[in-house]
């Protein structure tokens, strides 16, 4: 058959462009984002990075946004993908930095690929460290650092190092330094960077990175890795991973340190304990909060991740401890913070060793304190958190109290003829004491018992805990004048007197002690021509009346107020109070006065005047006697 030249011609054009066209990378009948057209200069670069997995979309994922920044972790979430890491080199990854992202308050998101990025050497701790201090990772990379984190993440750090000739046409090459230009050379001989630069003879190497330059360069880094055999081609697919691990849910039983390593003792399967080896690269967690190994308790729920094997710690877990125990400190270095307490549980004393925290609360004998103040012995009651004290209520071992002897009461049937003393000290603070037979007790600077001591004796008590070991009391003498107001008399006990204090406005009770001297009315007497309503001038010896000079008439006073009633035939007076100067009555209170026959009134020129000219809101004077419930009239003076 005869075949026409100019067919022929034609035909051999069409297959040059079959396999022209054969030879462009084809991704898919429309772009895959939005914004990134086949026309893009990066359009080939970036379908190429996306359909390996190693870039993805914004938002929804339709967008790429070729010309946004990149900020340094997600840079070095990219760079670590582009090493295909393994499932276990991820999980090792994690295990190993978990601690330092949090610590460094990484982003969840990012936290996998800087993980990653540590653990292949691509950055190190304290560049990381760095960078956080300096708040550059939320910030944008610029092209110089991005490539010396590639050179490394493409493993031709070595490479760079060694070069011996650096040849750079670059103009602002001398604005990067001697190794920058190692990585950069490095980067030109793989590829990935062009000679001539940005087209105008410059590197710039401190201009921000752009999301699609970075896919370019990914793009031509990965085809160099591909080509060289020492580095995976591929990305790994996600893989099951194998057993390498065992879990253990426990209790802690022991923390303890060997040298430069740390064990945990812990429970197990069987009920035995079991020791395994605290790692420098053990992931801790305490409620799901990253900690260190300090951060560890005796006591505490653990879920432990062991390497399958052997005995090494993968990862601990840890459940907060709380627990609050009674007992006696017997060992306290406020230097250091550390407290021994001895404790009773289940029949059984225990010692432990606790850490007090650096703002725990401190009270002893009920007033805020500081651990300087406990000492050994005192009894304590603490709360507890992982080991760690943070509230501590003390009361002294020995205590001094000094004060007046509220109370004085055997105890019911004691066999040691033991008593409890009540002490009220000047700020009105109480503490009551066990007074046994060991108990040291003088009165008045002379030896004596527990049932010489009086109520309102004065006493200096020394005490270890509740006992009291030492007790000197002393006679406090009085002179009181007031009221009686109430008498109680029981046979074969002493009369009780309750006298309303003149100075103090306040009720009293003394007894009438034994060989009481007594006077009523200028006469001497005994108790039984005492009444209430009496006005008294008294001695008394702590809580017992020695002398006692009564007058039958009650005591003088004077009430100043406003006739709110008169009875002109009875004689009696109701008045809203303005001024009493005995009782505890109060400004608008009612007093009755009783007017006697004799009663002298007077206006206020004090010339006299008739009872029956005084009429209902007038202000009056009056100076009588009173018994603490009636009060009589001596003299009325209109004001």
């Amino acid at each position: 058959m005869k075949i026409r030249k100019g067919w022929k011609k034609g035909v051999t054009t069409i297959l040059a462009s079959a396999i022209l066209v054969s030879s462009i990378p084809s991704y898919g009948a429309a772009p895959r984002f939005k914004d990134v057209p086949t026309t893009h200069w990066g359009y080939n670069y970036i379908e190429e990075m996306a359909s390996l997995g190693y870039i993805k979309g914004i938002g929804d994922g339709t967008k790429f946004d070729p010309e946004g920044k990149l900020n340094f972790d997600a840079a070095m979430s990219l760079l670590a993908r582009l090493t295909n890491p393994t499932t276990t080199e991820k999980n090792n990854a994690s295990y190993a930095y978990n601690a330092l992202l949090n610590e460094l308050k990484i982003e969840d998101w990012a936290k996998e690929g800087l993980a990653i990025a540590l653990y292949k050497n691509i950055i190190t701790e304290s560049q990381l460290r760095t960078a956080s201090k300096n708040g550059q990772i939320k910030k944008t990379i610029s092209k110089i650092n991005t490539c010396e984190y590639l050179v490394k993440a493409m493993g031709l750090e070595d490479t760079a190092k060694n070069k011996q000739i650096v040849s750079l046409t670059y103009k602002d090459v001398m604005s990067m330094s001697a190794i920058q230009t190692k990585y950069v050379s490095v980067l030109i001989d793989a590829g990935v960077l062009d000679p001539k630069g940005q087209g105008d003879g410059t590197f710039g190497p401190n201009t921000q990175l752009t999301r699609s330059v970075m896919a370019k360069m990914m793009s031509t880094a990965y085809d160099y890795m591909k080509g060289n055999p020492t580095t995976p081609t591929t990305p790994t697919t996600p893989e099951t991973p194998k057993k390498e691990t065992e879990t253990l849910r426990t209790v802690m039983i022991k923390i303890s340190d060997v040298g430069a390593y740390k064990f945990l003792m812990v429970e197990d399967i069987n009920g035995g304990e079991v020791a395994y080896q605290v790692m420098n690269n053990t992931s801790i967690t305490v409620d799901g909060k990253a900690t260190t190994y300090l951060g560890l308790a005796e006591g505490q729920e653990v879920e432990l991740s062991i390497k399958k094997g052997t005995k090494e710690l993968i990862s601990v877990k840890a459940t907060s401890l709380e627990e609050e125990i009674s007992g006696k400190i017997k060992y306290l270095n406020s230097t250091t913070s550390k407290m021994t307490v001895e404790y009773t549980e289940n029949k059984k004393t225990i010692s432990k060793d606790f850490t007090v925290d650096k703002n725990a609360d401190i009270y002893l004998d009920g007033k805020s304190a500081y651990l300087k103040n406990l000492k050994e012995g005192d009894l304590v009651d603490l709360k507890i958190k992982n080991g760690v004290i943070y509230d501590i209520e003390a009361e002294s071992k020995e205590k001094k109290v000094e004060g007046i002897i509220k109370e004085i009461t055997p105890v019911k049937d004691s066999k040691d003829k033991e008593y409890n003393i009540t002490i009220v000290d000047s700020k009105d603070n109480t503490y009551k004491f066990l007074i046994n037979s060991k108990t040291y007790i003088t009165r008045n600077n002379r030896v004596t018992k527990p049932e010489d001591l009086k109520v309102k004796d004065e006493a200096y008590i020394i005490a270890e805990y509740d006992v009291a070991t030492d007790i000197e009391a002393k006679v406090v003498k009085k002179n009181i004048k007031g009221l009686i107001v109430k008498m109680t008399t029981v046979l074969h006990q002493n009369t009780e007197l309750v006298i309303l204090n003149q100075d103090t406005k306040k009720e009293e009770t003394y007894i009438l002690g034994k060989d009481v001297y007594i006077r009523v009315d200028k006469k001497i007497t005994n108790s039984l021509d005492l009444r209430t309503g009496f006005y008294v001038e008294v001695v008394t010896e702590g809580d017992e009346i020695t002398e006692i000079e009564a007058d039958s008439r009650g005591l003088e006073a004077t009430v100043i107020g406003k006739i709110d009633y008169i009875n002109s035939r009875t004689g009696d007076i109701t008045l809203i109070i303005e001024y009493f100067d005995l009782d505890g009555s109060k400004y608008g209170d009612e007093i009755t006065v009783y007017v006697k026959s004799d009663v002298v009134v007077a206006d206020r020129n004090l010339k006299p005047i008739s009872f029956s000219y005084l009429q209902r809101g007038d202000r009056i004077n009056v100076i009588g006697s009173y018994d603490g419930s009636s009060f009589i009239a001596n003299t009325i003076q209109l004001r």
